[in-house]
């Protein structure tokens, strides 16, 4: 029995090979916890987001609670 290059990838299913590939890396990522944590950083960095913009509003007002710079803060408090 002779074979040449052309019969050995005759009986190759290139398209199943990629399959479990892929398959495997994803159960290693899955494994890893790096999709969880992946998450979680996304929750995290959107929650710091949020608590950025309320600071930088506040400082804001702090700074400037009449609204002096043109910027007009609705329920602001009033300066003694």
């Amino acid at each position: 029995m002779t074979s040449s290059p052309a019969n050995i990838t005759d009986g190759i299913d290139t398209g199943k090979i990629a399959a479990q590939i892929g398959e495997g890396i994803r159960q290693q990522v899955t494994a890893t916890g790096l999709t969880d944590t992946a998450n979680a950083l996304k929750a995290t960095s959107a929650t710091l987001s949020d608590a950025l913009k309320k600071f930088s509003t506040t400082a804001h007002d702090f700074s400037d609670p009449k609204g002096r710079h043109g910027v007009s803060r609705p329920g602001c408090f009033e300066a003694a």
